[in-house]
């Protein structure tokens, strides 16, 4: 899956306001995923499938959570962590 739209950052906005000054206004939409299988447009945070062949579709949604590495680390220090930078390859930290 990869990142779809003009700004790959979710929580950077475009310098645009909205004309009743109520803010900025994004000018992609955040968390937005392709499927590169079939080609098909997700939002990541719904699951909700919105272009492409599985249009209309839901993805399971599953258990998880979301942390820092740095404070996870101290609690688990042997754990492994997989990074996207060369794949799923299992890598543990060096201390």
């Amino acid at each position: 899956m990869n990142f779809k739209g003009q700004n790959k950052n979710p929580h950077r906005r475009s310098a645009e306001s909205t004309a009743s000054g109520e803010g900025e206004r994004l000018d992609y939409e955040p968390w937005l995923i392709e499927d590169k299988q079939t080609g098909s447009s997700w939002r990541a945070i719904t699951g909700e499938c919105i272009e492409g062949e599985l249009k209309g579709s839901q993805l399971k949604m599953l258990p998880a959570m979301t942390g820092f590495w740095f404070a996870w680390s101290r609690f688990y220090q042997d754990a492994p962590l997989f990074g996207a930078i060369g794949g799923y390859e299992e890598s543990t930290p060096k201390r």
